[in-house]
């Protein structure tokens, strides 16, 4: 990683600057930036428009990330594009060695979403915001900042208030920012909107269940009723979006499944009924989002299936979520970047509760078994949420992703 955007603007610019040919919605934020940009692009949708998504990571195929009218690229067009991409490098001779797959990944979703013809773009940013490689997009609508918290601090800065300014870098001259960040977070947001005289709104979040959700909403909990009230207020403030019809507001929202945010199954093991939970909770603020949301429903026990990034803040996350833990299983995830199981077993609040899985369809079918009255509880990271999804018997239970 290069934190940088030098690089992304020279080589955009040997593409002729593709990103610039949709109008775009970027969000950046701690969490809730990818449920926020599948709302926007199910209203999105639901309203006929032609709209575009790229969001990251992805939980079992790269195809995930890069949706366009409701499918995913095909593998032919990632295939192509990826090939044209490695080629053109080549070929330009760029003042670099190479580009870093987020960077590849951005520039071939513009590629193809240019391609596709779409009229708006839902852009998720991958870290930050001032220096993330989507932060090069001309045409932007909207910029949403959902919230900040302490994360990536070595990188973004060692205070709210900093990693605020970092994620304020989407904010464009004029253009309208709605965030749901609190206290000295929020005052940043504002000092860098004031700077580029944009104008900035910002929503609260939610107490109660807002009536004009719809009966049916698939995302779970209230920081979802949160992440709502900000694509309802987003939608307001583009000119073309303001007069989509309610019916396909709610539309959208009961269409916005989001796989692997507190995604529930039910399934028979040996004869046994068995209740899993699948969240990429990842982050502490991410982990009581996820303890106020089993609650909310109920649940104050349960066994633990946990994998996590060793850059992640592990113990507050652990913290967070204790008092629910009957028994854990920690595992490897599938990443060059995850914690070892041996550091994560050391937690206190895991002493005397914890089994080490051999790898990780081991972990699995331990909790898995240990499991019956108590849910399941698999969390820590997207990347671990993923590679469950395909393990007997859940790959046989969860919707398709495509």
């Amino acid at each position: 990683m290069i934190f940088d955007l030098n690089r992304m603007k020279i080589f955009m610019d040997s593409l002729q600057n593709p990103q610039n040919l949709f109008q775009a919605i970027h969000i950046a934020g701690t969490n809730g930036k990818g449920s926020v940009a599948k709302m926007f692009y199910s209203i999105l949708k639901a309203a006929h428009k032609k709209v575009g998504l790229y969001t990251s990571p992805h939980l079992q195929k790269i195809q995930e990330r890069f949706q366009a009218s409701g499918k995913q690229i095909s593998s032919a067009d990632l295939s192509r594009l990826t090939f044209f991409l490695k080629n053109h490098v080549q070929r330009r001779m760029f003042p670099f060695n190479s580009l870093t797959q987020f960077e590849f990944l951005t520039a071939l979703s513009f590629l193809w979403l240019a391609e596709q013809k779409v009229e708006y773009s839902v852009i998720e940013t991958g870290l930050g915001g001032r220096l993330d490689a989507t932060n090069v997009m001309g045409n932007v609508v909207l910029a949403v900042i959902t919230n900040v918290d302490l994360e990536h601090t070595q990188l973004l800065g060692k205070t709210r208030r900093e990693i605020a300014f970092e994620k304020a870098g989407i904010i464009k001259k004029n253009i309208p920012v709605i965030t749901g960040a609190k206290g000295e977070a929020r005052n940043a947001i504002k000092e860098m909107a004031r700077l580029k005289k944009a104008p900035v709104y910002y929503v609260p979040a939610l107490k109660l269940r807002p009536p004009w959700l719809p009966r049916f909403f698939p995302l779970q909990g209230r920081h979802q009723w949160h992440n709502a009230a900000i694509v309802k207020k987003g939608i307001s403030l583009i000119p073309d979006l303001e007069r989509i019809k309610p019916r396909k507001f709610k539309e959208g929202l009961r269409k916005a499944v989001w796989p692997g945010r507190f995604e529930k199954f039910e399934f028979k093991y040996f004869g046994k009924k068995r209740i899993v939970f699948l969240d990429g909770a990842h982050n502490p603020a991410a982990a009581k989002a996820l303890k106020d949301t089993l609650l909310d429903q109920g649940i104050n026990k349960v066994v633990l299936l946990w994998g996590m990034l060793k850059d992640k803040d592990r113990r507050k996350f652990i913290q967070e979520l204790a008092p629910f833990i009957v028994k854990a299983a920690v595992v490897t995830l599938p990443s060059p970047r995850t914690c070892d199981p041996k550091v994560l077993s050391m937690e206190k609040a895991l002493q005397g509760k914890f089994y080490i899985g051999k790898n990780l369809e081991d972990g699995w079918m331990w909790s898995l078994r240990e499991s019956g009255e108590v849910p399941l509880l698999v969390t820590g990271s997207l990347y671990l949420v993923g590679a469950v999804r395909g393990l007997a018997p859940l790959r046989n239970v969860h919707p398709n992703l495509d």
